[in-house]
């Protein structure tokens, strides 16, 4: 695999990195205000307060086909959101009997793909700073000493930078 294909995957996974981040942290800030719940037959999964809850549950009283599938909620408390939960927890909660659930709070898948998208940025800054220092153009690695400041490169046609 050449440098230009290494290059192409690692900036592919820098920004996925950086979409799910956002998606992630967008989804943590507002599920204060909304609730998204799945029903199963036997499980259910949602995300309210912050977090993402994973449950089994006791088979339904009203019997197979009265399952609530799919559920999206918007929970107005005088136009505040709800109280954004920051810990694991895994266990029954109160007022909901012995239905074995687990929480993951979801500023953890937001971290989780948070610190590799900011240390592929970081690496990348640093190799173009380190190319612009060593006079190279940091699209194509052209020897660029002797060109004046800001001027386009004769290799790839980028503008070079002038001041880092």
């Amino acid at each position: 695999m050449g440098v230009k294909a290494t290059q192409s995957i690692l900036a592919s996974i820098k920004w996925a990195g950086l979409l799910l981040t956002v998606v992630f942290t967008i989804t943590w800030l507002g599920s204060g205000w909304f609730m998204y719940d799945y029903r199963g037959e036997r499980w259910h999964t949602a995300i309210a307060a912050g977090r993402v809850q994973f449950g089994w549950d006791e088979p339904y009283v009203g019997g197979p086909g009265k399952w609530i599938r799919w559920r999206f909620n918007y929970r107005k408390m005088n136009g505040l959101p709800r109280t954004l939960y920051w810990k694991f927890s895994y266990g029954p909660e109160a007022g909901i009997g012995s239905t074995p659930l687990l929480f993951v709070p979801l500023w953890f898948p937001a971290l989780l793909a948070a610190i590799p998208t900011g240390f592929l940025f970081t690496r990348d800054a640093i190799a173009r700073r380190r190319l612009f220092m060593q006079g190279k153009c940091p699209s194509c690695r052209f020897d660029l000493v002797g060109l004046s400041a800001g001027a386009v490169c004769p290799e790839c046609g980028k503008k070079s930078l002038s001041t880092f």
